[in-house]
């Protein structure tokens, strides 16, 4: 796995749940608190990796991580409505 922040590597390696901040079991617990999921839902909580400080997205950002063999998810960092849902039209292939 690879993280990239504006085309940067910023982490290499690899990663399991043994690593996370939290149990599995805290994070479903909380999360069902406040919302209702239907059954089989897939929740993903992100990769249990936590950077060195100082490490502050900025609008604009652009993080990439790559797992081989599965692809690649981006995600642009915007701040604002306006700016996230130009985003995501833009990510649709929308105007």
């Amino acid at each position: 796995m690879r993280i990239l922040r504006q085309g940067a590597l910023h982490w290499k390696g690899g990663t399991n749940m043994r690593e996370f901040a939290r149990r599995h079991e805290d994070l479903v617990t909380y999360l069902f608190r406040e919302a209702e999921f239907p059954e089989g839902v897939i929740l993903c909580t992100g990769t249990g990796l936590v950077p060195d400080s100082p490490f502050t997205l900025e609008a604009g950002d652009t993080v990439d991580i790559e797992i081989d063999g599965l692809g690649t998810l981006s995600n642009p960092v915007v701040r604002g409505k306006a700016e996230r849902a130009r985003a995501l039209v833009g990510s649709v292939g929308g105007v």
